[in-house]
Parts: structure tokens; sequence; C-alpha cells
């Protein structure tokens, strides 16, 4: 309807904020290129788009590319977007060098994915930062959905989370997505995390002649992909991260992750850069280091883990040690006396003890030779009998009521 209604208007200085007051709903390209290159425009109402309601294919594209004298976008410009279309903010403000910031809201009402939605849409912006939570309603993937949307710009670094709602994998993805953004210093270690499957071109040229990009990849930042034996598509990897400082070995203190995407192969591998893990990590006690692994894990079933210091090795974990055959514990545990029997009460279960903890306790001899074997713990304190359940067991002793419980609950201060 408003496809280039003003396009190259290049003396358009402003726009009254009730143009479009009788618009209503969404359709295709509904504002495509309605003020691309109007050099002059400064500002945009806020209320220009109120009207609009739901989503269309290409409703936005190119809207303000080219607007080099727009300075600012409005906090709820698109308020009345809802979901997500092919192309719908597709180079938007492509070509605005004087938008420096992109507001929190703008994209709030999107949800889901669409093919080459944000292709290009704040490329040769010189905005500095991008507010983490720009892409919190996107989910799943789609077709060229984040191609080039921040290429060119001066960002300097890239916020946790930014791509949190995208999983799975799709053709052209991130193509371009930070190209050519040399103020960009790093890469953030989930930016990449939910993609587990491989896609044509779908981190082609990502990072490409991000000149500051340096130090190397951190080692979640593909852990969907690595988790699944590394898979790969024809030029997924071409020119990734060409013409950046990412190291091509490992500095001092750490060494190099296993990733599967190692090599110099062009468009198959990172092409020579490498991710690098601590050399040693230290484990809180009920915690270990899997083997492989470089981020400490909970302590599984019938296990304790100490705690410590402990070398990234690819064979064997660090810091784990099976209780003896017969005898249980619970997740998280961190000493050999945590190792025990399980007492049942009704459809719960609690943890018993191979040593005394509290006293009083709750003790059971099991070979009735007057020698307790396992032990409940018991306080004063109003708590269930252990993880997982609502169940309490009390006894009195001593003229005193107490709950026995088990090493998976933390009880209050006394």
């Amino acid at each position: 309807m408003f496809d280039g209604t003003f396009k190259g208007c290049t003396s358009l200085s402003s726009i009254p904020a009730t143009l479009f007051s009788g618009v209503s709903g969404a359709a295709y390209s509904l504002f495509r290129q309605t003020f691309k290159g109007c050099t002059s425009l400064t500002t945009i109402p806020e209320t220009l788009f109120s009207g609009v309601s739901g989503a269309a294919e290409a409703m936005f594209d190119s809207a303000f590319s080219g607007c080099s004298g727009l300075t600012a976008i409005p906090e709820n410009l698109f308020s009345g977007v809802r979901g997500a279309e092919g192309g719908m903010f597709a180079e938007t403000f492509l070509g605005c060098p004087n938008v420096t910031a992109i507001p929190a809201n703008l994209f709030s009402g999107v949800s889901g994915a669409a093919a080459w939605m944000f292709s290009g849409t704040f490329a040769g912006d010189k905005i500095t930062s991008i507010p983490p939570t720009l892409f919190r309603g996107v989910s799943g993937a789609a077709e060229g959905m984040m191609e080039g949307v921040f290429r060119d710009t001066a960002i300097t670094s890239i916020p946790t989370g930014l791509f949190s709602g995208v999983s799975g994998s799709a053709a052209y993805l991130f193509q371009n997505t930070f190209r050519d953004c040399e103020s960009l210093t790093s890469i953030p270690s989930d930016l990449f995390s939910g993609i587990t499957g491989a896609a044509a071109n779908m981190f082609e040229t990502t990072f490409y002649n991000c000149t500051n990009l340096s130090g190397y990849i951190p080692p979640a930042t593909f852990e969907g992909l690595i988790a699944r034996n590394h898979p790969v598509a024809d030029n997924m990897w071409t020119d990734t991260f060409t013409g950046t400082a990412l190291d091509t070995s490992c500095p001092s203190g750490t060494t190099q992750y296993t990733t599967g995407y190692e090599g110099s192969t062009n468009g198959t591998t990172w092409n020579g850069k490498v991710s690098c893990v601590n050399e040693n990590t230290l484990c809180p006690a009920g915690e270990y280091l899997p083997a492989g692994g470089y981020q400490c894990t909970m302590c599984p079933v019938n296990n304790y883990c100490v705690g410590g210091e402990y070398a990234y090795n690819t064979e064997s974990p660090g810091g784990i040690t099976a209780c003896t055959s017969g005898l249980y514990a619970p997740a998280g545990m961190w000493e050999s006396a945590q190792c025990g029997r399980i007492l049942h009460v009704g459809d719960s279960v609690m943890y018993l003890r191979s040593s005394k903890k509290t006293t009083p306790s709750l003790n059971f001899d099991i070979d009735n030779d007057g020698v307790p074997d396992f032990f409940g713990n018991m306080t004063t304190s109003d708590v269930v009998m252990g993880a997982g359940t609502e169940r309490k067991l009390k006894l009195s002793f001593g003229g005193q009521t107490y709950s026995v419980y088990d090493d998976t609950v933390t009880v209050p201060a006394q």
C-alpha cells in the first residue's frame, strides 16, 4: 500500500504522527521502502505505526533504509507487531549512520522465527551496544534470519543470551551477522549454544573482518554442535573467522579443547582458529570434572565427589568415586560416609549415612551385632526427610521432637 511512497524524498525532514492513522492490521510489504533514502529525516514519531497489529511478510522491509540524518529509533515504534513473518524487518534501518542505539523493547512483540526476518536490519549503523533482550521473543530458526543484522556497526561487545531463543539450524542463519564489526573484541560463551544441527552457509563470514576480535573461541559457544559429533554442511564455516585476530594456539595456562572443528580447511572447519580451556579446574565439594569436560558437574547418584583441582583430560574424569557396591548416595554428595542404604517411607526415600553425623541420630543395626551400621540425621528443626519430597519423619526422644533427614536437606542454623 505504501511501498516506496516517499522513497528518495531527500528534503523530507519530518513525518506527521497521524500520517497512517487510518491504517490497521498488517499486510504484505505494507511499509516497504516507504521512507527509504529520506536523508533529511531526523526523527520518527513513536505512534507512526500505532494502528498496526499482527505481522506480515516484508512489512517494514527497508522502511527507513538510507535515512542518513536519522538519529534515534522510538522504543514503541513496532509495539503493535505480534508474531513473525519473512523479511519483516529486513534492512529496516540499514545505512543510518547517525543511529547509535537500539531500544531494548523495539521487537518486544516478535515471537517465533521467520526467514530473513532481521536480514541487514541495522547494517551500517554506528550502534555501539546491543540490548541483551532485543530478540527475547525469537524461538527456533529460519533461513537467513540473522543475516547481516549487525554488519558494519560499531559494537564493542555482544551481550550474553542475545540468541538464547535460537535453536536447531537453518541455511544462512548467521551469515554476515557481525561482519566488518571492527570494534568487536570478544565472543560470549553462549552465543550459538542452541544450534544443534548443520546447515549450508550457516556461519559463513559471521565474523569476517572483525579485526579486533581476539583471544580464543569459548568452548561453550558451539556446544550444541560439538555434543552432536560436530556435523558440517556445505560452506558452513566459510571465512567465519577470516580477518580476525583470534588465536591459532592456546595461551599459557590453557590447553586446546577438542571440538571436531579444528583444522585449516576453509568451509568445513574453523580454518586454524582454536578453542581453549583452563589446564586445571577447581571443583567445589559435590561436583567433579567429566572426561573431556571444562566445567564442573554435580556428582551423580551412587558416587561422591570430594572437590579439588583437576586437570583437563579427554579420557578420564576428575574427582569422582563410586560408592562401594550395595551402597547408595543421592546426587551432589562429597564424602564416602554419605554412601549408605535407602530408607523407604511410603512413596518417599531417605538416604542413610554409613557413619554418624548428628547426636542424637536414628541408628540402624543391619547385621544384628549390636553395632549401628547406618544413620539418619536428626534435628529439632521442622524439615522434610529428603530432597524431592514434602514428607516429614518425626520422632520423640528424651521429651523432644526431632525431624529425621538426609544430607540432601539443608537444616537452618540453630
